[in-house]
């Protein structure tokens, strides 16, 4: 799991997590917003990711899901860093 982004709140969980969601080039296959917890699965090629935000760790935080690795994250991340990267030279 990886927190992205400082702490936030319910409300404004729907902004940071689509964001995040476009940034990583993910596809949201479904959302669960209840009180205390909001959960939203998306998808980025063949592998799972969970976007949530609880009241507990109120931070956009993205996680492997389903059976994605915990490796998919950190591809993830080097993937999308080189692809924005590549785009300034």
């Amino acid at each position: 799991m990886f927190i992205v982004g400082t702490e936030c709140g319910w409300d404004d969980f729907p902004q940071r997590a689509q964001a995040v969601i476009d940034h990583f080039g993910m596809e949201v296959v479904s959302k669960t917003d209840g009180l205390d917890e909001r959960v939203w699965i998306t998808t980025r090629g063949s592998h799972e990711f969970c976007v949530s935000w609880d009241t507990w760790v109120p931070e956009v935080s993205v996680m492997p899901w389903g059976s994605t690795s915990n490796e998919a994250i950190e591809k993830l991340i080097t993937a999308t860093c080189s692809t924005r990267s590549g785009m300034n030279s």
